[in-house]
């Protein structure tokens, strides 16, 4: 069917970054559909970060050049497994217990489980922030760009077939890392080369915002009930599954509620 097609396409969009322009307008939508998932995002972290803009004003320090030689334990988490021959397991149930612990903490975050929002903040953030600050930002600028690097994540665990090549802290530094060199690119501001190249991992490849995003979504937007926009982030943004769909948004069977995702297509599309 037609929209099967919209669907795949746009699924290798989100997995590729390859744009088609069939789908030119549920990418628009996409990122409107991500500043909304960063607004909650930036309420997750909000008393996290209030703690450390006081801390800030009181005097503490709140970050300090990291490097190999004496920061084991802030080095990037890829890096932290090389000192595991040290332990008296077998390396076997290291792996293991290694795996388990990276599936719960993509299982929270697919469910929202605030305790995997916390691991984030309390393992990944104090790398990434110092990684702005060492190159032409500001705390500010650290937590903005952290929370990016969230919601990018967030899509990527919930994107169907993905599958992660590396740590999933890893990933959200990657992540953060090309966000900020796009930044500092935008505004010619300097990168400390050095500090890049220290803690260079493998490069994530970052869907690109289109241009005059919000002009081209308003009269997508005038075009779409409530119930559609709801529908469409359940589906695509979000890629619930249709039984998933018809609970929540009270339809009689999934047959219900993929008519009804055909009916909104057709609205952006014709």
């Amino acid at each position: 069917m037609e929209e099967d097609f919209f669907y795949q396409d746009y699924l290798n969009w989100r997995k590729s970054g390859v744009e088609s322009s069939k789908i030119k307008d549920l990418i628009n939508l996409h990122f409107y559909f991500r500043e909304l998932k960063k607004l909650e995002i930036k309420v997750i972290y909000q008393e996290y970060f209030s703690e450390t803009a006081s801390k800030s004003e009181s005097g503490v320090t709140e970050f300090q050049m990291f490097t190999k030689k004496t920061s084991i334990s802030n080095e990037d988490i890829s890096l932290k497994d090389d000192f595991c021959f040290f332990s008296d397991e077998p390396s076997g149930k290291i792996i293991s217990q290694q795996d388990n612990l990276e599936n719960d903490l993509i299982i929270g975050l697919a469910v929202g489980d605030s305790s995997a929002f916390d691991e984030l903040y309390e393992n990944e953030y104090p790398k990434i922030r110092d990684y702005v600050i060492q190159n032409s930002g500001s705390i500010a600028d650290a937590q903005d760009i952290f929370q990016d690097g969230v919601v990018v994540l967030l899509e990527k665990v919930k994107t169907p077939e993905f599958e992660f090549t590396c740590k999933v802290g890893t990933y959200l530094y990657s992540c953060c890392r090309n966000l900020w060199l796009k930044q500092l690119r935008k505004t010619n501001r300097e990168i400390n080369s050095e500090y890049y190249e220290i803690y260079d991992v493998e490069d994530v490849s970052l869907l690109e915002e289109p241009e005059n995003h919000l002009e081209k979504l308003a009269p997508i937007l005038a075009k779409l009930s409530e119930s559609c926009i709801k529908l469409f982030k359940a589906f695509y943004y979000e890629c619930k599954t249709w039984d998933v769909i018809a609970d929540e948004f009270g339809y009689t069977s999934t047959n219900s509620a993929k008519n009804q995702k055909y009916k909104c297509l057709k609205k952006i599309v014709v």
